[in-house]
């Protein structure tokens, strides 16, 4: 039997997020949004616009059960380690779409006759740092609420859906050194199966199971001009109880460089892009299946952040390749990030919003 893995569409996670493939139907989910920064906050888009929560649409033929994941890879592109300072409340948005025209095996090649996936995820993320700060050391909660619209076409099958997705809660211990180039988090993302889901339908908003995901972020901003980061997620799976299917667990790494030119600081452009890869083997009714059938997935491509003060607005695609037992396709994303309360500190002028 061969399986197919689909990957989330998702700091707008920005969950995006959070979707994209699987076994012999595709099921589609919205993982949180992750925080992507702007200036001093870090905007998920759909985790991570997608950060908070977006989630995977895959067609047939992947690993993974269906090819999805609930993790929205490439949303944590933005300053992702970047967090309102404490006492300040912040919104992030991130709209993604996704399109893939084929889904390949595990030598790459594309096995599924007339397929064609297309996803629109919207995860909206609501993220607040608490008020206690020590030595750089700030605690930051997040809630990722992602809807889903998803069509799917295999062969002579097809299915449109929409709802809301699998939302999920972020925690995160954060860091920043004194002159705030230097900024570093750690967190976990818990999903809870909310979005809608039937075993035998060939796309759903829901993957009908619990996650957890360790997250570590970093961002360094050496200067007004440049900055880097990268965010690596390993995301954990419970067993959906309604087909007894274990997905292996999987490492997604997003990252980013940016560069601002001295005449124009509010604009940062350069390249985004992410490396997934699962690492061990699922298992239905408690047996292991093929150590073959191991997704994986590339993508790379150019982003823009415009900054409006304590707000900002970024757009990105990413081309995806490598892709084995996936969809493999490309995404668009725009996020844009909103303080939702009033300034608590003032940040140095080269320290860019929090992430988007």
């Amino acid at each position: 039997m061969r399986r197919t893995r689909s990957t989330s569409l998702g700091d707008i996670d920005l969950r995006f997020t959070s979707q994209t493939d699987r076994r012999h139907h595709a099921t589609t989910t919205t993982p949180p949004i992750r925080p992507a920064a702007f200036h001093n906050r870090r905007l998920p888009l759909v985790a991570g616009l997608i950060g908070a929560s977006l989630a995977s649409a895959a067609g047939p033929a992947a690993a993974s059960e269906n090819g999805q994941i609930e993790y929205p890879i490439g949303v944590n592109t933005v300053l992702s380690a970047v967090r309102p300072p404490p006492g300040e409340t912040r919104y992030y948005n991130y709209l993604q779409g996704y399109q893939a025209g084929e889904t390949d095996n595990a030598a790459g090649k594309s096995t599924v006759p007339n397929f064609d996936l297309r996803a629109v995820v919207n995860a909206a993320r609501t993220m607040h740092t608490w008020g206690w700060t020590e030595h750089g050391f700030s605690f930051t909660s997040v809630v990722v609420v992602p809807f889903v619209e998803e069509r799917v076409i295999a062969g002579p099958r097809n299915k449109q859906i929409f709802g809301i997705g699998d939302v999920n809660v972020q925690q995160y211990i954060n860091w920043n050194d004194s002159k705030r180039t230097l900024y570093l988090s750690a967190g976990l993302t818990s999903w809870f199966p909310t979005g809608r889901y039937r075993s035998t339908r060939l796309a759903n908003t829901g993957l009908n199971r619990y996650t957890l995901a360790p997250e570590l972020d970093a961002t360094w901003i050496p200067s007004p001009h440049w900055e880097a980061t990268a965010t690596t997620v390993f995301e954990q799976n419970f067993t959906n109880p309604a087909t007894h299917y274990l997905s292996g667990h999987d490492i997604t790494t997003d990252f980013s460089l940016m560069y601002a030119a001295s005449k124009f600081q509010r604009l940062h452009f350069g390249l985004d892009g992410y490396v997934y890869k699962q690492i061990d083997d699922d298992r239905q009714n408690g047996r292991a299946l093929a150590a073959t059938d191991r997704a994986q997935v590339a993508a790379l491509g150019p982003q823009a952040r415009l900054d409006f003060g304590r707000a900002g607005v970024v757009f990105k695609i990413q081309h995806e390749f490598a892709a084995q037992l996936r969809p493999q396709g490309n995404r668009f994303w725009v996020q844009f990030t909103v303080p939702l309360s009033p300034q608590t500190q003032s940040t140095p002028p080269h320290t860019p919003p929090p992430e988007t």
